[in-house]
C-alpha cells in the first residue's frame, strides 16, 4: 500500500496511534482477517517509529472517546502559537493552556508546556467542550 510507504521508507514519518480496545475487537471480516490485521498492528508496532497504545475498557469514559483529536508535537520555536491560560482550573490547581490554531484548539498542560497538545477542529472542540459541561 502506497500511503504505508511513509512508515517504512527513509525518513520514516513518527506516527503515534491511541486506539480505544473496541475497534480491536470488532469483528470485520472473519477470524482469518482479524488475525491478519492484529498480527500487522503489531509488526507494525515493534518499528522504532511506531508507537501503538490502547485505550483500554477499564478506563471507562476519557475525552478522547467524543470524537476524534491529534496531539501536535510543535518545533522547538513555539513563538507562532499564542498560548493562554484556561480560566478554570481543579482543587488540585489543574489547568490547562489553549491556543488558536488556523484550523482549530489546541490544549496544553501548563506545568509541561514543553509536551505534546491536544489539537480539535472547530467541531470537535465544540463536541469537546460540550462534553465537559454536561460531566
Amino acid at each position: 500500500m502506497t500511503r504505508q510507504a511513509c512508515l517504512t521508507e527513509e525518513p520514516a514519518l513518527k506516527f503515534w496511534a491511541i486506539v480505544d480496545e473496541g475497534v480491536l475487537r470488532r469483528r470485520t471480516g472473519g477470524p482469518d482477517v482479524m488475525r491478519a490485521q492484529l498480527n500487522h498492528l503489531i509488526e507494525m508496532s515493534d518499528r522504532p517509529n511506531i508507537e501503538l497504545q490502547v485505550l483500554p475498557f477499564s478506563e471507562g469514559w476519557h475525552p478522547g472517546t467524543v470524537g476524534s483529536f491529534s496531539i501536535l508535537e510543535f518545533p522547538e520555536d513555539r513563538s507562532r502559537a499564542v498560548w493562554r491560560k484556561s480560566s478554570r482550573s481543579d482543587a488540585n490547581s489543574q489547568c490547562v493552556e489553549v491556543a488558536d490554531l488556523r484550523d482549530g484548539v489546541a490544549v496544553r498542560d501548563s506545568k509541561d508546556t514543553a509536551g505534546p497538545a491536544l489539537a480539535f477542529d472547530a467541531q470537535g472542540w465544540r463536541t469537546f467542550i460540550d462534553s465537559l459541561k454536561r460531566g
